[in-house]
């Protein structure tokens, strides 16, 4: 992976906001934010692919930082009721991989 500049992740925040209103529109009952299995926010979350020396790298909480900010910025845009799923990984299944 390679490290994201702040003006990709705020247009990459803004594509997430824009899928999960668009889902709400449509008619679904909920939406799930998906934070596993290798896909861009759990890259974030793993200290094997994010080796980011600014906010968004180093400790848990500062890899878990930028998933945050999407499903926070997600959660403005949809309203309070409506429901939100994040799925996480417990484990990546590989060395230096995430591991709860």
């Amino acid at each position: 992976p390679r490290e994201m500049p702040a003006e990709e992740l705020e247009e990459v925040k803004g594509h997430f906001v824009q899928a999960a209103r668009l889902a709400k529109e449509a008619g679904f009952d909920a939406i799930e934010v998906h934070c596993g299995h290798g896909y861009l926010l759990s890259q974030f979350i793993s200290p094997l692919t994010n080796k980011r020396a600014d906010q968004y790298g180093g400790s848990p909480a500062g890899r878990a930082r930028y998933p945050a900010e999407v499903v926070q910025a997600i959660r403005a845009a949809v309203g309070p009721e409506y429901p939100i799923l994040v799925k996480f990984n417990m484990h990546d299944g590989f060395p230096g991989g995430l591991e709860l």
